[in-house]
């Protein structure tokens, strides 16, 4: 069985090409700590993006990558760990609120 990363990413990252690239690695450097999602949770995520109601992609042959500004990412994660709103906190707290920034569920390597 695949483990999954989940984890809040820097999509202006020069390595980083969300319109394309190299499958090979290509997903946003991890700015946060790992987030203790599960898959059930992040397909909830992943059907958002498929109402239009949110932007991602697959965008390397084990990543995907979710767009979100950071009450975006707060709610939903506030929604998913009601038990740890302070690590939430934690993570939000540093992001720029004019910028949108990744939510990626990668395999682990």
């Amino acid at each position: 069985m695949t483990m999954i990363h989940y984890f809040v990413g820097d999509l202006e990252d020069p390595k980083f090409d969300y319109e394309g690239g190299n499958w090979n690695g290509n997903m946003p450097p991890r700015i946060s700590p790992y987030i203790p999602l599960s898959g059930m949770l992040f397909q909830q995520a992943r059907n958002k993006v498929r109402s239009n109601e949110w932007e991602g992609k697959q965008t390397d042959w084990g990543s995907y990558v979710i767009r979100l500004y950071p009450n975006q990412l707060e709610t939903y994660l506030k929604e998913c760990l009601k038990h740890d709103t302070k690590f939430v906190d934690s993570i939000i707290h540093k992001l720029d609120v004019e910028k949108q920034y990744a939510l990626v569920a990668s395999e682990a390597v």
